[in-house]
């Protein structure tokens, strides 16, 4: 197995005077069990627990109280959890609300034990059950698919990843190092972030085998939404995992989506159980030009997927289009659109993300840029395509009415930074190739 970013976060908090337990959560089949795994070689007594086997969640269910339950893991798994430089692993924690509240009492009682938790559908069992975090005991850390900083180690791209991580706006890549970054990331968006997929690829060097894993993942996420839907909301939570690739960097309507019949209440409640899943994520318009954003919950959204791969394969994407120079020129940008939302949440492990994007409806002055996020006291806008920065009319228009001077591009070109000269204002637009998105946040610390 590869190493995920998620690991040094796991260190950090592992050589804390203090910590909390930690919840990961994320997708089905995103690598946080094998993350754990990994990071549990670094402690010299490990107990694993799985509450999606009824004998592991009994110890919880029959505890009366922590002391109980200690006893019984410690009977149960033949080690000694009071130890130091112990690690306690809770996976598919949603199954148990007992497991999920003795949490608080591990900090407050036992905070020498290490102990970490993770489930994929937290949200929707806790939705459907009733019950909550304990609300400061424990601390979150997100899982997402592979990002491409990961992709390359995967695959044993280091050099390459290396020259990569040391780019600065004044020494950009060369002419042919970005041609080398960009095929491979062609590469990263055809077979996707997920971790089964990534190590197949990593291992054979060819896309013809990951098909079937990808059809595979898709039915085990449908088969596990459906665990915790009524058997009506099921027929809504397939027809939308059946569609939503189709739809990626799209506004989208509730009412009658995918021309499915189905009613606007309906569909709306199969997308939050989805975004619950973490399957899928909708990202909200935003009309400030200044903090704090302000997602517009009533405006509708525009949808991305969890993972690039996933949406190629419903496509139908094949190696041959890959290829292609610029990524906006595949299924009307939606690629590129898709991959660019995938990396500005899952570069984000301490906190989950509300992508936005900004827009202006005033009579005759419409505008729209794909994504704005927020960089020290400014709101950054973000557009995701080609061309010259002429082209670039929602952007100046976000700009004029912002006091921030620096907006960015991304695209299939060389990274480049210009001035740009409006009429009422001039501002530095940064043009970052898709490849080196994951380094957006640290370029931008540079920007003097």
């Amino acid at each position: 197995m590869f190493k995920r970013n998620i690991l040094n976060l796991l260190d950090k908090w592992k050589k804390a005077d203090k910590r909390k337990p930690i919840i990961i959560r994320g997708a089905r089949q995103t690598g946080k069990t094998a993350a754990v795994e990994m990071f549990a070689k670094s402690f010299s007594n490990y107990i694993y627990l799985n509450l999606e086997k009824d004998a592991d969640k009994q110890l919880f269910e029959k505890g009366r109280d922590l002391e109980d339950i200690i006893q019984a893991i410690e009977l149960s798994k033949k080690k000694i959890l009071k130890e130091k430089d112990t690690l306690l692993f809770i996976d598919e924690i949603q199954n148990s609300q007992q497991a999920l509240q003795m949490l608080r009492y591990f900090y407050e009682d036992y905070p020498n034990i290490y102990v970490i938790a993770a489930g994929s559908l937290l949200e929707a069992v806790m939705k459907r059950e009733g019950f909550s975090f304990p609300v400061g005991r424990v601390s979150f850390l997100y899982l997402y698919p592979v990002t491409f900083d990961e992709f390359l180690s995967a695959i044993g791209e280091d050099k390459l990843l290396e020259h990569l991580k040391n780019i600065t706006l004044s020494s950009p890549p060369s002419h042919i190092i970005h041609e080398i970054a960009l095929k491979i990331f062609h590469h990263y968006i055809l077979v996707g972030g997920m971790p089964e997929v990534v190590a197949k690829y990593a291992e054979k060097r060819t896309f013809l085998p990951l098909a079937k894993i990808k059809e595979e993942l898709i039915e085990s996420f449908e088969e596990d939404i459906t665990k915790y839907a009524t058997t009506a909301e099921s027929k809504y939570v397939k027809h939308v995992l059946r569609f939503a690739p189709n739809y990626v960097g799209e506004r989208i309507k509730y009412e009658n989506f995918a021309n499915g019949g189905h009613k606007s209440r309906e569909m709306k409640r199969a997308f939050d159980l989805l975004e619950y899943a973490m399957i899928i994520n909708r990202v909200y318009g935003n009309t400030e030009t200044s903090p704090p954003i302000k997602p517009n919950f009533n405006v509708a959204p525009k949808l991305l997927f969890l993972d690039s791969g996933l949406v190629a394969h419903k496509l139908g994407l094949t190696e041959n289009e890959i290829y292609i120079k610029d990524l906006n020129n595949l299924f009307r940008g939606a690629i590129a659109e898709q991959i660019a939302g995938q990396t500005f949440y899952s570069t984000e492990l301490e906190k989950k993300i509300t992508p936005c994007f900004w827009y202006r409806n005033a009579p005759g002055s419409t505008a729209e840029t794909d994504y704005v996020f927020q960089h020290n006291n400014y709101l950054i806008p973000v557009e995701v395509k080609s061309g010259k920065s002429g082209r670039l009319r929602s952007l100046h228009q976000f700009m004029l009415a912002s006091p921030n001077d620096t907006a960015v591009r991304l695209y299939s070109g060389e990274l480049t930074e210009e001035k740009v000269f409006l009429e009422k204002k001039k501002y530095r637009l940064i043009s970052v190739p898709l490849y080196l998105q994951w380094r957006l946040k640290e370029l931008l610390q540079t920007v003097k």
